[in-house]
């Protein structure tokens, strides 16, 4: 699917409003010393551009491990997070049918601080190996749930593990990657009228945050029974309205994000 602007206009955007932009402020007349101040602006617009170039081309590169790339209608959200310092671990620009067991009625972004500690708890690839060899499986295979019992005996004694040292220092590096999505949110919303619905928030889960809207519609595809519970007959026939709405408003703060992007020199 790609929705709204493509990642080549975009860039083009950038690039028509660096080639019209015009120096404010009084005419200079044969004055070397502004004229060389001037020109540091188009060079500095460049270098962004250029950056977010190169980030848009390895985006465009990145597979999950079952060799899927970034959809196309959050790949220019992807490329802005990134751009500018938050770092992405995974994405989707929403889907709904009424059969679909995939992903969310909704787009969302999932942000994570780079560098991310294998193990969380002390012990924790021990424990894996125990129970792998206990149930005659690998550890991947217990790390997927592929054994639902194995996971679960796995996952009782990791909790009441402590947490290692690399992964608090991981996690307040996830604090402050938080505080500055929650920030631009804020000032993305600032005198801006929006439904629960629509409205973007920064979600908190282990491990990072998932940024994206849909309020009560954020329900797995997968979570049908959740869908019956939640929701009215009358909302769920209202979930593919939402996904559109969704989608545009996470469409524009991407745009908001470019704005800003290019406009801090």
């Amino acid at each position: 699917m790609n929705d709204g602007v493509g990642l080549e206009m975009l860039l083009a955007r950038g690039v028509l409003a660096n080639n019209f932009m015009k120096p404010e402020g009084p005419p200079q007349f044969e004055n070397k010393e502004p004229e060389q101040t001037d020109k540091k602006i188009p060079s500095q617009e460049s270098e962004k551009l250029n950056k977010l170039q190169a980030m848009i081309k390895e985006v465009n590169s990145w597979r999950d491990r079952l060799g899927k790339g970034v959809d196309e209608g959050i790949k220019e959200t992807v490329a802005m997070y990134n751009v500018m310092g938050i770092p992405t671990s995974a994405s989707c620009e929403g889907h709904f049918e009424s059969e679909s067991e995939h992903g969310y009625p909704v787009p969302w972004v999932e942000v994570e601080a780079p560098d991310k500690p294998k193990w969380r708890f002390e012990h924790e690839e021990e424990i894996y190996e125990q129970v792998a060899k206990k149930y005659g499986i690998t550890v991947d295979q217990v790390l997927h749930a592929e054994n639902d019992e194995a996971w679960k005996e796995a996952t009782r004694l990791i909790i009441k593990q402590e947490e290692t040292t690399e992964y608090k220092k991981w996690e307040e590096e996830n604090e402050k990657l938080l505080v500055k999505v929650e920030t631009l949110l804020q000032e993305f919303y600032h005198g801006r009228d929006a439904t629960d619905e629509m409205r973007i928030i920064a979600d908190r889960s282990v491990g990072g945050f998932r940024v994206h809207g849909g309020g009560k519609f954020y329900i797995p595809n997968n979570r049908k029974d959740q869908f019956r519970d939640k929701l009215t007959k009358e909302e769920r026939d209202h979930i593919p309205e939402i996904l559109k709405t969704t989608q545009q408003e996470m469409r524009n703060f991407t745009e908001f994000l470019r704005k800003k992007y290019t406009d801090n020199s």
